[in-house]
């Protein structure tokens, strides 16, 4: 008996290093688009703004579902329970733990599915203006500091002995 427990609160705690881990890539990754976006006059290529502004998006949201697992699973004992459980953002009860760890992976593979073809689908009067730009880099900078991003679903399995 006791050794399930320790099972699921093994899992429990991968679970929330994992989940460390994608918001701090969220982080980065928002951070970049938004220096390519600012600095996209001086860039060698060039990319669709609206699309990569649409990445930007997806991120945020693959960091709010990131977050709101993150936050959440202090609050539980083990894997199980927490996979189970319904959570959300600011104490709202909007989705099972499950469905958050879905939200947060295709949120991200979509983000970055949107950067690839804001490269290959640019058009030439896709570049944004100094305004745009000052603007974009001040939103990044915001987002990068207050609300990480993104994730996929996990479920981790540890070996038995």
């Amino acid at each position: 008996m006791m050794e399930n427990e320790d099972r699921e609160f093994e899992q429990l705690k991968l679970l929330f290093d994992y989940t460390k881990f994608h918001i701090g890539l969220y982080t980065t990754v928002a951070t970049i688009f938004g220096g390519l976006y600012s600095a996209s006059d001086k860039l060698p290529f060039k990319f669709n703004s609206g699309l990569l502004i649409g990445s930007v998006i997806c991120i945020l949201l693959a960091g709010i579902a990131g977050g709101t697992i993150a936050s959440s699973i202090p609050g539980h004992s083990g894997y199980t329970q927490f996979w189970g459980a319904v959570i959300g953002p600011f104490r709202l009860k909007l989705f099972k733990a499950e469905t958050w760890t879905y939200i947060e992976h295709s949120a991200f593979w979509l983000a970055a599915l949107l950067a690839v073809l804001s490269i290959v689908s640019h058009s030439p009067t896709d570049a944004p203006s100094a305004p745009h730009r000052k603007t974009a880099l001040l939103t990044t900078a915001v987002i990068s500091g207050s609300l990480p991003l993104m994730k996929q679903s996990y479920r981790p399995q540890l070996q038995s002995n």
